[in-house]
């Protein structure tokens, strides 16, 4: 249950108001306890509705603060993006849920939608790529329109995606006649393309521990 009467109350109050959120220009708030943190993060949030970055010391902060964070903002507003759990040159790949989060953080602030991004100094440390190669690698597909099917697997392979014959985690993909299964990051389930010829005929998001397509509308 979101506490959102408690971000009310601060927003109403005297001290919040003299913070004067509409003005664009750089600000310092002293004397405030890490204990207030949530609520201070939350109450500018609901303010402004704009994108918010918060940079914490380390991991385990940012996850705290996360999970306090879950109190009083919905869940789809909340994005982590984590330092690698690698370091430099280490002949290790990266664990799937921190490149997932990290993934999905990029998009959603390229997207320029509201959002709270919690980060650590470590992952801001960290080059990333710009903007644009992030635009350059989106692919976007519309039931009723006509793709390459193989140009399309062939565009899931460049982007690092792996074939398997079952997706069942982010980053597998795997093709069954005309239809097109892939774990995208950004989506809690898989999608499952389903053409007819080159023609896109239903997207539908589907089970992946059953396989089977979740009942409701074509996204």
């Amino acid at each position: 249950m979101l506490l959102k009467q408690i971000i009310t109350d601060i927003n109403a109050s005297r001290e919040f108001r003299e913070l004067n959120l509409s003005v664009n220009t750089p600000m310092s708030v002293e004397g405030v306890s890490p204990a207030s943190f949530p609520f201070l993060i939350s109450a500018i949030f609901n303010t402004a509705l704009k994108q918010i970055l918060v940079v914490t010391d380390n991991t385990e902060h940012l996850n705290d603060l996360y999970a306090d964070l879950t109190c009083f903002i919905d869940d789809q507003y909340l994005f982590r993006f984590p330092s690698w759990d690698t370091i430099p040159y280490e002949f290790m790949t990266p664990s799937e849920h921190s490149e997932r989060e990290r993934i999905t953080s990029l998009y959603r602030i390229i997207s320029g939608e509201p959002a709270v991004v919690i980060t650590t100094v470590d992952a801001l440390m960290r080059k990333i790529p710009s903007q644009n190669f992030f635009i350059k690698k989106g692919l976007t597909l519309s039931t009723g329109e006509d793709y390459p099917f193989d140009d399309i697997i062939g565009t899931l392979v460049q982007y690092g995606y792996t074939r398997e014959t079952m997706v069942d985690a982010f980053g597998h993909f795997s093709v069954k006649g005309s239809i097109i299964d892939v774990y995208l990051p950004t989506d809690e389930n898989p999608l499952r393309f389903d053409f007819f010829g080159d023609t896109l005929d239903s997207i539908r998001e589907f089970d992946p521990e059953t396989q089977v397509s979740l009942s409701g509308d074509e996204i």
